[in-house]
């Protein structure tokens, strides 16, 4: 079976690259081209997709689907305007939980909660009037060939963690949001999985081990995304790096929710194979 090439170009991230036009903003989308597909994983916060994709030559409105990791804004923020841009209706790869009532709480100075709402900006109908066909799952799949979606990532580590401060709001009750709507992309590479990540609520490693765990397949031929090590404390962090170096991914391309705490760490123990991907970057992996 011939091996096809995978290019997967960074469009919405915290930081940018040079010399483009490129503009930067805290959120998170990547193009995955891989043979005829193109599916869109993820559209930023909304402020800067289009005017990078433009800079970039990549006709948005020529997709094959929309992957949605998980139901947070700056993965969302910038769905509205991909449809817009599509000539009929384009299916849209979540789950179930994905459009939940969600928010991030911290204390202010007097010691007082205060609630951010860090959801989907629009609702169901809203979106599906737009052109977005719900293709609705919790369950790993296939959608194409060496691609699939994990559906939901079961917990096995000891020290990964979601935030205590992300919370999702059922009547007038808040609860902790688990994260249970994040799904990640693996891809079937020459050398192993390519793995691309949202945020990695649920764990990094978590994320690897199930990978390899549906797709058969043990090489980690690159890791890509959000790895939402900047929540983390320092011994979660090393434990996280440690876990990591033992699946041997041949490319580390760390972005978004990362931190430079995490990325220093990464950087150290992966030397040449560790990458940072601003908007603008592009990886072209066979």
């Amino acid at each position: 079976m011939t091996q096809l090439q995978t290019t997967i170009t960074i469009l919405s991230e915290n930081t940018a690259g040079p010399g483009l036009g490129i503009l930067a903003e805290h959120g998170f989308a990547a193009l995955v081209e891989r043979g005829n597909l193109r599916l869109l994983f993820d559209t930023g916060a909304g402020y800067v997709l289009l005017n990078n994709a433009a800079r970039l030559r990549q006709d948005l409105g020529r997709l094959d689907g929309i992957a949605l990791s998980h139901g947070h804004y700056d993965h969302t923020g910038g769905l509205m305007d991909v449809l817009a841009l599509q000539p009929g209706n384009v299916p849209v790869y979540a789950h179930p939980a994905i459009l939940g009532r969600k928010w991030s709480v911290h204390k202010n100075e007097e010691g007082e909660e205060k609630r951010r709402y860090v959801g989907v900006p629009w609702p169901q109908d809203a979106l599906e009037a737009a052109g977005a066909r719900f293709d609705w799952g919790k369950e790993p799949r296939q959608i194409a060939e060496g691609v699939w979606l994990s559906g939901e990532i079961p917990r096995r580590t000891a020290f990964e963690r979601v935030p205590g401060s992300l919370q999702v709001q059922q009547g007038e009750q808040w609860m902790q949001d688990e994260m249970r709507d994040e799904q990640s992309l693996f891809l079937r590479g020459e050398q192993g999985l390519i793995v691309l990540l949202g945020c990695a609520h649920p764990g990094m490693v978590n994320i690897l081990q199930h990978a390899q765990q549906i797709t058969g397949i043990t090489e980690v031929q690159a890791v890509i995304g959000g790895t939402h090590l900047v929540a983390q404390n320092a011994e979660a962090v090393a434990a996280s790096v440690a876990a990591l170096k033992q699946l041997r991914p041949g490319l580390v391309g760390t972005a978004h929710c990362t931190g430079i705490r995490a990325n220093a760490h990464i950087a150290a123990a992966f030397g040449d194979a560790f990458r940072e991907c601003p908007a603008g970057a592009v990886l072209q992996l066979e």
